[in-house]
């Protein structure tokens, strides 16, 4: 089984083109991912399924691939379904990298994860791939619960702290407003540079 996990692109031509090739060349498996970094968080799942359907017919290919529902990276990664594939976490952050070629066996199960434009963060990268083996027993509601990685409750918490980051961003320019008009909003007590003076306050 060829899975390819893959993070939504800011163009969407570039991921339909992707799922185009991905069918073509027999990819058995694709899901769409959502990483810190990814700059776009939705696609349009239909018009992707007609386009495997299209790649299809045109290669001549019998097998359709399975496409998934979109997921975050921290969900990818803590799927218990997965236990039994060699997974690779494609990246360009500073090392030694091997190359798919050298160490996928034929014939075995295969997940490759691939990030956004800008690169899965280092704090994906170094969390996921130290971390992904320490077992730990998660809490709910105050006591034990099943048992989970330490890895993937780094990343939980990563992804809430990206979240946070993101919602200041989007409402900073409706927070961070001002006016300085005086006591009536006139601006008479401050002169005929009122405005000027406003905006060099507020800004």
């Amino acid at each position: 089984n060829l899975h390819i996990a893959i993070s939504l692109t800011k163009s969407t031509d570039r991921f339909e083109w992707f799922i185009e090739k991905a069918t073509e060349i027999g990819i058995d498996e694709i899901t769409p991912l959502i990483c810190t970094r990814s700059e776009r968080r939705i696609i349009k799942m239909d018009r992707l399924q007609k386009i495997i359907i299209s790649s299809m017919k045109q290669a001549i290919v019998t097998i359709k691939p399975r496409l998934n529902e979109i997921k975050t990276f921290s969900e990818f990664i803590s799927d218990s379904r997965r236990t039994k594939f060699h997974k690779y976490i494609c990246h360009c952050s500073e090392g030694n990298h091997q190359k798919l070629k050298e160490i996928y066996h034929p014939g075995s199960n295969f997940i490759a994860v691939i990030g956004p434009e800008g690169d899965f963060t280092p704090e994906e990268i170094k969390l996921a791939k130290k971390n992904r083996k320490i077992l730990i027993i998660a809490r709910t509601h105050g006591q034990h619960a099943v048992p989970t990685t330490l890895g993937f409750k780094f990343i939980v918490w990563l992804r809430e702290i990206a979240r946070h980051l993101q919602r200041l961003r989007e409402c900073s320019k409706r927070l961070l407003v001002g006016k300085m008009s005086g006591a009536v909003g006139t601006q008479a007590g401050l002169g005929p540079k009122a405005r000027e003076i406003q905006e060099l306050t507020m800004s």
